[in-house]
This record gives C-alpha cells, sequence and structure tokens, in this order.
C-alpha cells in the first residue's frame, strides 16, 4: 500500500483487515480517513503515521506485527482499546500521544524499547506496567497522563529519562527496582501525590530523598 493512498478518505469502510501477505503500508497511507477498527495481521512494521487522526476506537495487533513507528496512531483520540501482538519489540516516538480515550493497556513481553513521548498526553490511562524485557524508554513517553495513578517499572530497564512521568498529577505511586541507576532530575516534575517504593539502599531511594519525594520500602 503506498503512501497517502487512503489520505482524507472519511467515507473509507470503517472495519479493515490488513492480512498476513501484505509486505508494506506506506507512510500516512490511512490517516485522517474514516477507519473505527482495525486488526493488523501484517505487515512487520506500521509505518509512519500511518493511521494517525482516524477515529479508531480499537487496534489489535497480529503476531507477525514487530515494529510500531513513529506518530502511527497520533492524535487518535477516540481509540479506547488496543490489543498489543506478543511480538513487538518497538513502539516508536509519538505512536499513542494524545490518544487520550485509551483506559487501560497490557504490553506485549517481548517490548524492547519505548520511543519519545509514545504515550504522552493519553489522558484517561490509569495504569502501567512494563514488562521486564523492555531496556529502553524515551523522554516523556507517559508525560501528561492526567489519570495515571499506579506504575510498574520492569527489571530490564537501567534508565529513567527526561520528564519520563512529566505532569503526571494523579500519580500515587511507582515500583522502581533495584537495577534503575539513574533517573532524571525532572523525571517526576509535577506529581505531587507521588510515593516512590523500592528497596533500602536502591539508587531510587536515593533519588526520592534528594528530591524531596516519599519513599517506601517492599
Amino acid at each position: 500500500i503506498r503512501r497517502y493512498t487512503y489520505r482524507f478518505c472519511e467515507d473509507l469502510i470503517e472495519y479493515l483487515i490488513l492480512p498476513k501477505t501484505l509486505k508494506k503500508i506506506g507512510d500516512f497511507a490511512f490517516s485522517d480517513s474514516g477507519i473505527r477498527a482495525v486488526y493488523i495481521a501484517g505487515p512487520k512494521a506500521i509505518s509512519e503515521a500511518c493511521f494517525s487522526s482516524c477515529p479508531l476506537r480499537k487496534v489489535i495487533f497480529g503476531e507477525n506485527v514487530k515494529t510500531i513507528e513513529k506518530a502511527a496512531f497520533l492524535c487518535c483520540g477516540r481509540l479506547e482499546r488496543i490489543v498489543f501482538g506478543h511480538n513487538i519489540k518497538e513502539i516508536g516516538d509519538e505512536s499513542f500521544r494524545h490518544c487520550s480515550s485509551i483506559r487501560r493497556i497490557l504490553l506485549p513481553k517481548a517490548l524492547k524499547k519505548i520511543g519519545k513521548r509514545a504515550f504522552m498526553n493519553c489522558s484517561s490511562l490509569t495504569n502501567i506496567e512494563l514488562p521486564d524485557s523492555v531496556t529502553k524508554i524515551g523522554e516523556g513517553s507517559f508525560s501528561e497522563c492526567q489519570s495515571l495513578k499506579k506504575v510498574k517499572i520492569g527489571t530490564g530497564l537501567t534508565d529513567i529519562p527526561k520528564s519520563c512521568f512529566l505532569n503526571c498529577e494523579k500519580l500515587q505511586e511507582i515500583i522502581i527496582p533495584f537495577n534503575v541507576t539513574k533517573i532524571a532530575k525532572n523525571a517526576f516534575d509535577n506529581c505531587p501525590n507521588l510515593t516512590i517504593m523500592g528497596s533500602t539502599g536502591s539508587y531510587a531511594e536515593q533519588f526520592a530523598k534528594e528530591n524531596g519525594i516519599k519513599f517506601k520500602d517492599i
């Protein structure tokens, strides 16, 4: 499917199935179209801004999909349900930014990387659990998620970057494992109700004390 092929096709079919045999989708192929639900069996990579600004409510990824590229679902404000395939390894920059209706996501256990601002301003999202497979998350990846209350960081992550949870005003607790050895100073700016939960003697405890954040040993 070539770039821009169905862009601005507001009367496009509401439910779309992309088969395993599909090799490539071009950038912006379905952006600003009328699609409301999509099942993606193929290709392996979902291209840049492919479904951006669509009235999508549901997205289901098949096991063939491995990469979600930059801004693939940017500004899909009606998107409520995402079912990730088990083999997705990377979620690109701004992939789900401004998807304000998502309440819950279950990240796949094969996931290794979450890009910059990937879930920024997912304002209905309440909980996040990063699987142990995740080794990198980008700056601002969960910033401005105003309904986010609980976060659990997996054991594969060692660095929490700049603005990661900036302006998550309702964030109450985050579990940070012992292996995290670097946290950006502004990672939790404007999270007034936050308690960091971790091990005594960990870098998480040190960071909490240095930045006036409550800490609880678990």
